[in-house]
């Protein structure tokens, strides 16, 4: 298990695990409720390493890396093979949109090798995500993606 942050409402925190899994490279995105105790897989997809999950300003929108857009590919949650890129979703899961593209040519932040996008999170104000790529010897580079219009704050979505 690894936490992400709380949700601006305190009473959520997003937690990157393989609860119910029979193997850890296969990391989901769950929520917990502090409250309850009661816990929900927000990911559900064991063959896709999802992880590093933070909460947008309002709590509406996520940010984490995942291998999903790699999940047809032979051996891609493995971390030997792992290629991931910044995601989005809502917060109750829906809504998965693709931010970068590390691993696709043509791209400006496309890099050289197998890349990870190592963390994203939001700016205070919803309009930018930083995030972090790392390369072969941990080499990294460092991102800010302007979105189009504020994204999680609550002058707009």
């Amino acid at each position: 298990m690894e936490p992400g942050n709380f949700a601006p409402d305190g009473t959520h925190i997003l937690i990157s695990s393989d609860i119910g899994m029979g193997d850890a490279q296969g990391q989901d995105q769950f929520v917990l409720d502090t409250a309850t105790g009661q816990v929900r897989n927000l990911t559900n997809s064991t063959s896709v390493w999802d992880e590093h999950g933070l909460y947008s300003p309002d709590g509406s929108k996520i940010s984490f890396m995942s291998s999903y857009p790699y999940r047809n590919l032979p051996y891609s949650d493995l971390v030997i093979f792992l290629r991931t890129q910044v995601m989005l979703m809502n917060s109750d899961g829906t809504n998965l949109q693709q931010i970068t593209h590390f691993n696709v040519p043509g791209f400006p932040e496309s890099q050289k090798s197998a890349t990870v996008a190592a963390v994203a999170g939001f700016t205070g104000d919803g309009s930018q995500i930083f995030a972090t790529a790392m390369g072969p010897s941990f080499t990294k580079t460092n991102w800010m993606i302007t979105l189009e219009g504020r994204c999680g704050n609550q002058t707009g979505h």
